[in-house]
């Protein structure tokens, strides 16, 4: 039906138009009217709460006007609409007021409802409820769902800005179900977007990712419009915030193109203050990677980006933090060469703007920086007046969560300056204030900031006061409750887990094992709080609470085998180990050891079990030294009742086999069966049921894969599976072409299979995104194995009892990357995981595979033991022996066994 057949009147097509006319300016284009109902912004900006879109105007109602009305109204509301895009709220509030008095109640409640989002804009928030009251009275229950979810919408803005977040919550929530009862798919969207903004300033995080992820396929169905743009915007924060870096810059760039497709430049600025921020993330994570260039590059398109922010758009909150991002670049790159006037000028920029949240967060988030800067830069009193000044608005705004935040900076202010008698004052402060309104999420922090200052006002060296140690036990016992939502990264106090969980949990380990002999009790609590860091580990690893820990006694377990847990503190290392035959944990510590010192050792093994060449007695010199820190202490504790060496290794230990220590006689192999763990909580270990095993065996000898990731072929993949394949009582084979992930999931879903065999190219990394094994056509990522492998949980079949992974191994030059190892060996439910720290040749491969094998179908033997057999059939292998080249440590040392030794 055309438009002249629904409006035969003039007046009304030239309404129509006008209204029209508004929507496109605003990217909002729909083939009907109630399409134009979109919700009244809905963007974070740099994930602190600033709406991009305004509400835009309704249709009014049109009996009343004259055609000179019609022009005049069309004149002044679309001036005000243009300001209010300009980021000229003054004026734009002075353009509606002018109309104001020409309108009728219908027009008047649109206009209001836009006055007040300019009032929120300023910073204005009586005035901003004042109007959005008189809008509300002038719309009766019987307006349109749309008109009054629209509303509901301004309503839940105001009330996040002024730091009522559990009801704009409730707001957005009301009006998702509004828009849904008239139809508006773009509106209901728009609303739920809203509401997972609302989760995050709760401390929500992972309900607000999976909120956003729930809609991600309805986002893409989207007509480009201003709701897909920050829609996109939206999943790329979220993307970030699960370290899929990649995907978080596409989705954003795919933002960017369509807002500067429909000429919006504050959404432009917005977004390319996210993709700065995904760009710094990308730096730190190719810092770990140990790749410098990549390092500068990425800090160089993140400054870049946020330099266009600035200069593209005249919003002041937008470049006020965009010019606070650039001093977080300089931070990081060049701290030294960051000047005065430049502080000053972002410090000018932060007093011109209207108090909210957003600002506040700004002042602190920009003051928190101030830290870290040398003192000769007299930052610390540009600080001091800027948390002051923060610390005042959030009183006046009535913003407990705001307070807390300023109140904790203050007292860490005071913490680095050594007046703690006032950093404790401040820290208690926003510590209660944080648990008036449950935001655990911050108190966590500030009861570690707590634990730190008294344990600083004690002067006490060498034990730890109790209430230091209290304050440490309730941050922990905090992070174990958030467990599912802190793993995704808060955007509003820059949460990383690096600098705000994991020393919390080392600090509170230095604090229990201070004293000369520690306490039963305490070395057990430093034990289960080092297997508490394993687990949170691997859930920043996988930005999910993935893996479900429960208390496990290796008494009951295992009473042949010792379990070890070197702890790496910043200047010595301590080790607790559970001994056969003893009843308490033994506790040893090697003094002036810094961890520095132990990853350069670590390097340095790993330098020389990767080459080929290396002699052995250069491998024997750099082992012996990790021996004698690692081994050396407990030795003689270690009993003839001692038959398995289990590790739960720390931090760079994690790189390396234990079975390469060496004592100056021999191999620690030699000795013990040995075996890695994440932590006893993590991997239950059982010993095997039987030895009549059915397994899948599958692999590729030079996949298309392969040549993708510029990786050479297997030669003896394929004899591998066979040899395999004869030494097992029932197998099954997806060799090259049929080695598809589907298949793999078919037959495991088919048949009972307890062992998983696969030989292929695949890589471990701290970055899950580089952690998979690779099938025939493509990557098969880490997060993707739960569903591949455990989809028999829950049934009669037999659960995975092993995962061999041949011929994958750790990135090289990644600090960390044997987390991702550790990953694997979680995300696949398989009881144990046998793999191989890195690429060792095929061929020998191969054979100790056979061997392992061999060895384990005897029945009444370990896995552990098993391995250690066919290690040790390599290592003694002679010059008359067919496998002599074999006893290098090339090719034994690297296979590990993750998990369940028994």
């Amino acid at each position: 039906m055309s438009r002249r057949t629904i409006y035969p009147k003039i007046l009304l097509s030239c309404l129509k138009r006008f209204i029209h006319s508004l929507v496109i300016r605003s990217g909002q284009i729909r083939n009907r009217f109630q399409r134009y109902m979109l919700l009244a912004g809905l963007a974070l900006l740099f994930g602190i709460g600033t709406h991009l879109i305004p509400s835009p105007l309704t249709q009014p109602t049109v009996e009343a006007m004259t055609p000179a009305n019609v022009v005049a109204i069309k004149a002044s509301l679309q001036t005000a609409q243009q300001q209010y895009q300009t980021a000229q709220y003054d004026a734009a509030a002075r353009s509606i007021q002018a109309t104001m008095p020409r309108l009728i109640d219908s027009q008047r409640a649109q206009a209001l409802n836009l006055l007040s989002l300019t009032y929120q804009k300023l910073g204005r928030w009586q005035a901003a409820q004042s109007a959005l009251d008189r809008s509300i009275q002038l719309i009766q229950q019987t307006a349109p769902l749309a008109l009054q979810a629209q509303l509901l919408n301004t309503q839940g803005q105001l009330s996040l800005a002024t730091g009522k977040a559990e009801v704009a919550l409730e707001r957005w929530q009301a009006a998702t179900s509004l828009y849904q009862q008239s139809g508006d798919r773009a509106g209901a969207i728009g609303s739920q977007i809203n509401q997972a903004q609302a989760l995050q300033e709760l401390g929500f995080y992972r309900r607000a990712a999976d909120q956003l992820t729930a809609l991600e396929t309805q986002i893409l169905e989207l007509e480009d419009s201003a709701i897909k743009v920050v829609a996109l915007y939206n999943l790329g924060n979220m993307q970030r915030q699960a370290n899929q870096l990649v995907q978080s810059i596409a989705d954003l760039q795919q933002s960017r193109v369509i807002a500067e497709r429909l000429n919006l430049p504050k959404n432009i600025a917005a977004i390319d203050i996210s993709l700065g921020n995904t760009y710094q993330v990308q730096a730190a994570r190719f810092s770990l990677l140990n790749q410098p260039k990549d390092v500068e590059q990425s800090f160089q398109k993140a400054f870049d980006a946020y330099q266009q922010a600035a200069t593209i758009t005249a919003d002041p909150l937008l470049q006020a933090q965009a010019k606070i991002s650039q001093f977080q670049v300089l931070l990081e790159t060049t701290p030294q060469n960051i000047q005065t006037d430049f502080l000053v000028g972002i410090d000018t920029a932060l007093t011109q703007l209207p108090v909210s949240r957003s600002s506040i967060y700004a002042e602190v988030n920009f003051a928190n920086g101030l830290l870290q800067l040398q003192p000769a830069q007299n930052a610390e009193q540009l600080a001091e007046s800027l948390l002051k000044r923060a610390d005042r608005q959030a009183v006046a705004l009535k913003d407990p969560r705001a307070k807390a935040y300023a109140l904790g900076i203050r007292g860490k202010l005071r913490e680095q300056q050594n007046d703690f008698a006032t950093a404790q004052i401040y820290t208690r402060q926003a510590l209660q204030t944080a648990q008036t309104i449950d935001a655990t999420d911050l108190a966590y922090q500030w009861q570690w900031q707590m634990g730190r200052i008294i344990q600083a006002q004690s002067n006490q060296i060498n034990t730890a006061h109790p209430e230091a140690l209290s304050y440490y036990q309730a941050a922990i016992e905090n992070l174990r409750n958030l467990r599912s939502d802190i793993v995704a990264l808060n955007p509003e106090v820059q949460f990383a887990f690096r600098e705000q969980v994991e020393p919390i949990y080392r600090q509170y380990v230095d604090l229990l094992l201070r004293d000369e002999i520690p306490s039963v009790q305490n070395l057990q609590v430093a034990r289960s709080t080092i297997e508490a860091l394993q687990l949170a580990e691997l859930d920043n690893f996988f930005q999910d609470a993935c893996a479900q820990s429960k208390a496990i006694n290796v008494d009951n377990v295992d009473p042949k085998a010792a379990v070890v847990y070197p702890i790496v503190l910043p200047d010595r290392l301590e080790i607790v180990a559970k001994i056969p035959g003893q009843a308490d944990l033994q506790h040893f510590r090697q003094r002036n050891i810094a961890a520095s010192q132990i990853e350069t050792q670590v390097e340095r093994l790993r330098q020389r079990l990767a080459r080929r060449s290396s002699s052995i007695g250069s491998v024997k010199q750099v082992s012996q030294q990790l021996y004698d820190w690692l081994v050396a202490p407990m030795q003689s504790t270690l009993t003839d009742e001692t038959q398995t060496l289990v590790f739960v290794m720390d931090g760079a230990l994690r790189n390396i086999p234990p079975s390469i220590l060496y004592d100056g006689q021999q191999y620690l192999i030699e000795r013990y069966a040995v075996a890695m763990t994440p932590g006893l909580q993590l991997l239950s270990p059982q010993p095997l049921s039987n030895t009549n095993f059915s397994a899948l065996l599958a692999g590729a000898s030079n996949a298309p894969s392969f040549r993708k990731e510029g990786l050479g072929s297997i030669a003896n993949v394929q004899q591998e599976l066979d040899e395999v394949s004869k030494r097992l009582t029932t197998s099954q084979q997806l060799a090259d072409q049929q080695f598809l992930r589907r298949n793999i999931q078919q037959q495991i879903n088919d048949r009972a299979i307890n062992i998983v065999h696969i030989a292929t190219h695949g890589k471990f990394s701290s970055n899950p995104e580089e952690t998979y094994i690779l099938d025939w056509q493509e990557r098969i990522q880490v997060k993707d194995l739960d569903t591949l492998l455990r989809n028999n949980i829950g049934t009669d079949t037999t659960p995975i009892e092993l995962l061999i992974l041949s011929a994958c191994e750790t990135a090289k030059g990644d600090k960390r990357a044997a987390l991702g190892l550790a990953g694997v060996a979680i995300r696949a439910g398989a009881r144990s995981t046998l793999a191989s720290l890195f690429q060792v040749n095929d061929a020998s491969t191969a054979q100790l595979m056979l061997q392992f094998y061999q060895n384990l179908s005897q029945g009444k033997i370990t896995k552990a033991e098993a391995l250690r057999q066919a290690q040790i059939s390599f290592l003694k292998s002679t010059e008359q022996d067919p496998l002599s080249e074999y006893n290098r440590p090339y090719f034994w040392a690297p296979f590990i066994l993750i998990g369940n030794w028994l």
